[in-house]
């Protein structure tokens, strides 16, 4: 039973230490998360305004980098030459319908325009040579270089289109992006749209133009007008409404979202080219896109990364195996980073779009369901995620449109290190209760031990085995001296010598001398004290210990002072011989107890016995 309450005891200790360990974790990771992790995230989404700033910024320069190209000086020769384009068209088809131009040699369709438009071709050709500042090298000259993809465009059967793309195509693909690439690097736009005098129908858009330059630049320029009709948007103003808000701002330059197909969302900034004369030529829009690639590179720079995370950063060169292998690794350290960016878009009709994430897909689909419930707003907090909104700066959306980073913190994997300080504490609780329940186990049997034996013992004397012997031998001293004290009552009860009596008769065979009695050998001490001492039980104040220790600590001084040596002397044999003793005298003087008081006579030793009365 004892053994089972101190394991109840100690388990309950330990449940209880591990319970307020388990507490100030609580504590310090409620503390953590209101004083590092928010103050952190507030600091990345302050910092991510300001790279927004800066991103619509750099826009707004490579625009105005645009306008001071020669763009608007092709576009407004375009604009001069689009009746005259449209005209030739229509004497291209009655000259060669379209059932007899299929038939005929392309060259004898390009030698009527030569013919029929020479004073249009001639005066294009000047304008070109006069008012362009940066030409591109060709043999023969870039004027007539121009004027010959000027004339095969009119030859065409829909002359406007092509000529359009075929005027820009080139300055813009062989001259201008090259330069800028150069110049800008990194800050160069992912999207461009050319939109036509009349804003709504864009002639040219390039996806992805960062990684397309080159190719531009070595496209041969028939092959790429024969998909022209690819960039041709109509009533492209309804999906920018950015481009009916520029035709009647005053400001140049507009920064909106864009929303393209397959739900692609952009930051664009929108511009009018015009002419020295303020005439509308028509619109640009650059913008970089909001996609899983920018979120990736915007929590590298922003929110910070996992060490393993930065080699991420560089993609794999050398083969696709290897690439392909780089990217599936990055996927899943990427996976597990606590910090996120996360792209949404809500237009007017309220429906939300996620544009891109860094978040895993349980997570992003966590996300996603709680925005729907709840309106975007600039701090939420879901049951394990943080987040702040910080919105893009720019100057123009759509009444009821809302396009923000959402920049978040996982809180199982950013205060991960509480959770496994918690599995350490609960494991270590574990290991720690199970050693101790042992360690208690080992050190209660090698406790209780001794005390079996002597109890054993004296289950032994019960059952009639006299002869029996308490050990003696036990390391600690309370059984030890249970076990003396046990074999002098049971020499007292029984009037046996004590085993120690017969190892120490050769060392201590000297008698007690009582006054006025007989030694334990049988002779007269001849010592008499007059009358025995009576005192009465009240008197007595010292246990039976007590006073046995002090009787043997007199006695021992008393035979030290007359000379006598005392190393033999033990206290069980003294004790044992008092008992004697106490006992002869009980029986003669008819008390139930007998003391002893150290006395020096005649020098000698005795002890004077005082009876003890009821």
């Amino acid at each position: 039973m004892f053994r089972l309450k101190l394991t109840v005891l100690y388990f309950f200790t330990i449940v209880l230490v591990v319970s307020i360990m388990w507490v100030i974790l609580d504590m310090n990771r409620d503390s953590y998360e209101k004083e590092k992790v928010f103050p952190s995230l507030k600091a990345a989404a302050e910092s991510y305004r300001v790279l927004s700033e800066q991103r619509i910024a750099g826009l707004k320069s490579y625009v105005g980098n645009l306008l001071d190209s020669d763009l608007p000086t092709y576009m407004e020769i375009l604009k001069d030459q689009r009746d005259e384009i449209r005209e030739m068209s229509n004497r291209t088809r009655q000259a060669f319908p379209l059932a007899r131009r299929q038939k005929m040699d392309p060259q004898k369709v390009l030698d009527f325009v030569e013919k029929e438009a020479k004073k249009s071709l001639d005066l294009f050709e000047k304008d070109i040579a006069t008012n362009i500042k940066k030409q591109y090298r060709v043999e023969g000259g870039y004027a007539k270089y121009m004027r010959d993809i000027f004339a095969s465009c009119m030859a065409e059967k829909e002359a406007w289109p092509v000529c359009y793309f075929k005027m820009t195509y080139v300055p813009l693909a062989r001259i201008i992006f090259p330069e800028q690439k150069k110049e800008l690097g990194d800050s160069f736009p992912e999207l461009f749209i050319l939109v036509d005098p009349d804003g709504t129908t864009t002639r040219l858009l390039f996806d992805n133009l960062d990684s397309s330059v080159d190719k531009l630049r070595t496209k041969d320029l028939f092959q790429a007008a024969t998909g022209y009709r690819n960039h041709i948007k109509e009533n492209f103003h309804q999906t920018a409404p950015v481009l009916d808000q520029l035709r009647t701002s005053f400001e140049p330059m507009i920064s909106s979202y864009l929303t393209l197909q397959g739900n692609r969302l952009f930051v664009v900034v929108a511009s009018r080219i015009e002419d020295a004369e303020g005439d509308f030529l028509g619109a640009v829009l650059v913008g970089f896109e909001l996609d899983k690639g920018r979120a990736t590179r915007d929590t590298f720079s922003v929110l910070g990364v996992r060490p393993v995370l930065e080699q991420c950063s560089k993609r794999a060169d050398g083969d696709e195996e290897t690439a392909q292998a780089s990217d599936t690794l990055c996927e899943y350290e990427l996976a597990r980073q606590a910090e996120g960016i996360t792209f949404l878009h809500r237009d007017n009709n309220a429906q939300t779009l996620l544009a891109g994430t860094t978040l895993d897909e349980s997570r992003a689909g966590e996300l996603s369901q709680y925005i729907r419930k709840t309106a975007i707003h600039p701090g939420m907090l879901t049951e394990d995620m943080l987040a702040l909104a910080v919105p893009f700066p720019v100057d123009f959306s759509s009444e009821g449109e809302v396009c923000e980073a959402l920049l978040s913190v996982d809180l199982e994997r950013a205060l991960a290190m509480f959770t496994t300080i918690k599995a350490i504490l609960l494991v270590a609780g574990i290991i720690v209760f199970l050693i101790g329940l042992i360690l208690i186990q080992v050190l209660l049997r090698a406790f209780t031990r001794p005390f079996e034996q002597i109890d054993a013992g004296i289950h032994e004397i019960i059952g009639g085995n006299f002869e029996y012997s308490f050990p003696f031998d036990f390391s600690d001293g309370l059984p030890r001296s249970m076990a003396q004290s046990l074999t002098i009552m049971k020499a007292v009860l029984l009037g046996l010598p004590l085993p120690e009596d017969q190892e120490l008769e050769d060392t201590w065979a000297e008698p007690l001398r009582v006054a006025g009695e007989t030694s334990l050998d049988g002779e007269s001490t001849g010592i008499t004290t007059g009358e025995i001492e009576e005192i009465s039980s009240a008197e007595v104040k010292e246990s039976k210990p007590e006073y046995y220790r002090r009787l043997f600590k007199e006695y021992l001084e008393a035979k030290g002072n007359i000379g006598e040596d005392v190393s033999k002397i033990t206290y069980i044999g003294f004790v044992e011989k008092v008992a004697r003793i106490e006992k002869s005298l009980k029986d003669k003087f008819e008390v139930e107890l007998v003391l002893f008081r150290v006395v020096e006579k005649e020098n000698q030793v005795v002890l004077v016995p005082i009876k003890v009365l009821d």
